[in-house]
């Protein structure tokens, strides 16, 4: 039996060559946050200069550390995710590193 974590990074990698494709489609099915995947904006990683960029850092370090002392998870940065009042993040948008 493998963990919802092992089950979607398979699915990530059975898709590695048409990525964005991918992407595109998980964002028209409003793809949700859960407790095994975590988006992250690539915008704070590309702009060392940006002031969230030491806090884009810690919050990794936390879901990282989260997902260690759990059944694991992913986390795609590069999708951009917006906040639903009463629910998880869905994800609206991707933007690829630079």
């Amino acid at each position: 039996m493998t963990s919802r974590a092992a089950d979607l990074f398979a699915e990530i990698l059975a898709n590695k060559q048409r990525i964005e494709d991918w992407f595109k489609e998980k964002i028209a099915e409003e793809w949700q946050e859960d407790e095994f995947l975590d988006f992250k904006s690539s915008r704070v990683i590309d702009e060392p200069s940006n002031k969230n960029y030491k806090k884009f850092h810690e919050c990794l370090c936390e879901i990282v550390s989260a997902f260690a002392n759990t059944e694991g998870g992913v986390v795609l940065i590069g999708l951009e995710a917006k906040p639903i009042k009463g629910s998880r993040d869905i994800v609206q948008s991707y933007v690829p590193l630079k």
